[in-house]
């Protein structure tokens, strides 16, 4: 299958194994050799003896995913229900839950692909599923190319796009295992220089005249199918449908695009790595021709308002600031640069008007946020965010909100000042303990035992602690573990630090503010706001400053000096210290009853605020009946 061979037929011979596991002791005994009658010992490659035995029936039954099967009239048995231990027939039982069971002979399938009227939904019922996804080690080959000028755009940027970029790639140039040539091979079989092409990264494959390649065959099949499905995704009104079209066309995209991966990844089936750099040779190439043909053409020489600049460009995208103040200018132009510069490119090979980011904010390579804008110019669709700590559970939720917060006040309201003023007052409210805990709690999940992990993890030792504190409420494998960071002793590694926020709550324990400011909230501020600050700027204005200087430490009920304090009382009328348990010293016993009805009034106040506030967090939490677990550090209630 590998390498260009010239078109002459070979032949090979197909040996049929009675059982699939049959298939790898025959492979390698074909390939140890053996000695047959009066030849010599003889050793013979074996080709397809790695597809699995699923999908070698699905290519042998032309099973598809999604398609129908046909059980013609008399071809198949139902099988019967039978009780636990009943014999005595020849056929075999329901082995399954399945409402149907059936036999029926492999060739006696018949196969309909999911198109026209087979396109319909079968009427399946989902009871429960679950899925675990479990990744293995590899190596893909990569695309490094990447174009940027990273800072805050406040005009409209247009982003152009290739579609399906790297499928269309190995079609356009005609990769694949049966096209690569061997350079020795050139001139053994012939060829001239206007059979083959030579890729950016030295390859060599034929052109499509001389032989088409199975991998461009396999892709335009693909495409032509989702193309189909797409069709049929804008015809369809019923919700359902929709959203199993939409599948659809999505799991073909997939499915074209991981033909590139599975030619990249060298623990696989069939790795090719001089398919998959030449893709990404040619994507590298791409991006920088689209580059200077766009830079070449829009400019105020040739009649444009501004010289265009492109701004990033990164695998299959480039985004290009044209110059125009408003968003239907930089859709208008968009449109045009497409088509224009798809005029350059191989087909299929299409670049394609995307959307329009204003403002923008390009932070780094893969982290960038702006307002979406794809059809209609005078409202964007949403505020798109790529790489940032908006959604990531290992940050605590006061990183992601305090970073939408920020976006939006920059990108939305258009008030970077604003952003910078509110992030300022979230760090104080921080180093003065105003943040409520549950802003603060980070989850990790527990995926193994704590001797399995290699090095210490801050939710794997709070774990462990709380184990030994009680097991029956401790995480088992699988939990997500909640915990907060406390203040500990200079130089304790964070993984001691970790602790339960229900036990914090407790015990009234300090947490690290300072921790969260340095670990958590520093880096995602400054990649924020330094394109707009400025590197240097933005770290003195955000962390340094008046706003960081006022703390407030707490007092923990447990560990550390408040093993060795001791509680003493004091007067409710003059604070003096009280020998004996009394409410009052024997200076202000005078005045006992007008400080009775002080303290009496002071609680009435405290009970009725309490109250108060109860109700609020019933209402918060939605129920009546159960406890409220009150959050806030700094609070005072009536006991």
């Amino acid at each position: 299958m590998y390498h260009y061979h010239g078109n002459k037929p070979h032949d090979f011979l197909l040996i049929t194994m009675a059982m699939p596991r049959l298939i790898a002791p025959a492979k390698r005994l074909l390939e140890q050799g053996f000695k047959f009658a009066s030849f010599a010992t003889q050793s013979y490659q074996a080709y397809e003896a790695n597809i699995d035995f699923e999908i070698r029936f699905m290519v042998d039954s032309d099973v598809v995913g999604c398609c129908w099967i046909e059980l013609p009239k008399g071809k198949y048995r139902l099988r019967e229900e039978r009780s636990e231990g009943q014999t005595g027939s020849k056929y075999p039982g329901k082995v399954s839950l399945c409402q149907y069971e059936v036999d029926v002979a492999w060739n006696d399938l018949v196969s309909h692909p999911a198109e026209g009227e087979w396109q319909r939904i079968a009427p399946l019922r989902v009871l429960s599923f679950d899925i675990e996804c479990a990744g293995r080690k590899g190596m893909i080959h990569q695309s490094g190319n990447c174009v940027c000028v990273y800072r805050y755009y406040s005009v409209p940027i247009t982003t152009l796009d290739f579609s399906s970029l790297y499928p269309s790639i190995m079609m356009a140039h005609n990769l694949c295992y049966t096209t690569l040539l061997q350079k020795s091979q050139v001139e053994k079989l012939s060829l001239s220089p206007e059979d083959f092409i030579k890729t950016p990264t030295g390859d060599l494959f034929v052109k499509s005249s001389v032989r088409k390649g199975l991998l461009p065959e396999i892709l335009e099949n693909l495409l032509s199918a989702r193309k189909r499905a797409k069709a049929e995704l804008k015809k369809e009104t019923d919700p359902f449908k929709k959203q199993v079209l939409d599948g659809r066309q999505l799991a073909l995209k997939i499915s074209a695009n991981s033909v590139y991966g599975f030619t990249g990844a060298q623990v696989g089936k069939l790795p090719c790595l001089e398919i998959s750099q030449s893709v990404t040779g040619f994507g590298r190439q791409m991006i920088e021709q689209t580059k200077q043909h766009v830079e070449s053409k829009y400019t105020i020489s040739n009649g444009y308002q501004a010289d265009a600049k492109v701004i990033y460009g990164d695998t299959d995208s480039v985004m290009v600031k044209l110059g125009v103040a408003t968003v239907q200018e930089a859709m208008n132009l968009g449109k045009e640069a497409a088509d224009w510069v798809s005029s350059y490119f191989v087909p299929p090979i299409k670049l394609e008007f995307e959307k329009v980011y204003y403002p923008y904010l390009l932070i780094n390579k893969k982290r960038y946020a702006g307002l979406y804008f794809s059809s209609n110019a005078e409202h964007h669709d949403k505020m798109d965010c790529k790489g940032i700590e908006t959604v990531r559970r290992d940050n605590c939720p006061l990183v992601a909100n305090l970073i939408n917060t920020c976006l939006q006040n920059i990108l939305i309201d258009r008030d970077p000042d604003g952003a910078v003023a509110h992030a300022k007052e979230v760090i104080s409210d921080l180093l003065c303990n105003r943040i409520d805990i549950s802003q603060l709690v980070i989850t990790k999940e527990l995926t193994r035992t704590a001797q399995e992990y290699a090095g210490k993890q801050a939710h794997v030792e709070l774990a462990e602690r709380m184990r030994k504190r009680d097991a029956g409420s401790a995480p088992n494998l699988g939990d997500r573990v909640p915990y907060v960071i406390i203040k500990a002793a200079k130089g304790v590694a964070a993984y001691m630090k970790s602790e339960d926020p229900i036990y914090v709550l407790e015990n009234n324990i300090p947490i690290d503010t300072q921790y969260y400011l340095e670990q958590q909230l520093s880096k995602p501020l400054l990649r924020i706001f330094e394109p707009i600050l400025g590197e240097s700027k933005a770290e003195s204005v955000l962390l340094k400053g008046d706003h960081t200087r006022c703390k407030t430490v707490l007092t923990s009920r447990v560990g550390g000096l408040m093993a060795f304090a001791q509680k003493r009382s004091t007067c409710i009328g003059c604070r003096a210290v009280l020998k004996t348990d009394v409410a009052i010293c024997d200076f202000c016993k005078k005045r006992e009853s007008e400080l009775y009805q002080k303290e009496i009034a002071h609680l009435s106040t405290l009970e009725e605020k309490f109250s108060r506030l109860w109700t609020q967090c019933q209402r918060c939490q939605g129920s009546l009946h159960e406890d409220v677990l009150c959050t806030r550090y700094l609070h005072t209630c009536a006991h």
